[in-house]
């Protein structure tokens, strides 16, 4: 799966194609904060008697695993906004919509980790998002480094 996901992404960097402007970075942010949202309130409708089991069963591994979804979320919060970084510049269409659903992974996760009822749910869906942002910078470097030897990350930065 991740060589078909390397293909078809580094398929579309490797080739000149038309690139899009920097309309994608509201939408990035909305679709993350959608998913924050929907990750949050999913896990207590979809399991509410699991939920109260969860917390119920051992307090020092619920307070644990909250922590847990606290870093993730920090982690998620620093994925939306690299993603945004790389959307400000002209990207092609394909890389875009990776790069927002792969930040919407992301955010969703911890919101699922909370609750207690979606353990694995959420930690599976975080891991994925954050395996594609991997695999899109990996894949991004070249673009990437040209904006760092520019010098457009520290004029951004200021």
């Amino acid at each position: 799966m991740t060589r078909m996901f390397t293909h078809f992404v580094a398929a579309e960097v490797a080739q000149p194609s038309p690139t899009i402007r920097p309309a994608w970075r509201p939408i990035l942010l909305l679709i993350a904060a959608l998913a924050a949202v929907a990750g949050i309130l999913a896990a207590p409708t979809l399991m509410a008697e699991r939920s109260a089991a969860a917390n119920a069963a051992d307090a020092e591994l619920t307070m644990l695993l909250r922590c847990m979804a606290v870093i993730k979320a920090a982690m998620a919060l620093a994925a939306v906004a690299l993603a945004e970084w790389r959307l400000r510049y002209p990207a092609t269409s394909r890389l875009a919509v990776s790069y927002v659903i792969a930040a919407a992974l992301m955010a969703a996760g911890p919101g699922l980790i909370w609750h207690m009822a979606t353990i694995v749910e959420g930690a599976a869906v975080f891991h994925a998002g954050l395996a594609m942002l991997l695999v899109l910078a990996w894949l991004d470097r070249g673009q990437s480094q040209r904006l760092f030897a520019r010098g457009r990350i520290m004029s951004d930065l200021r």
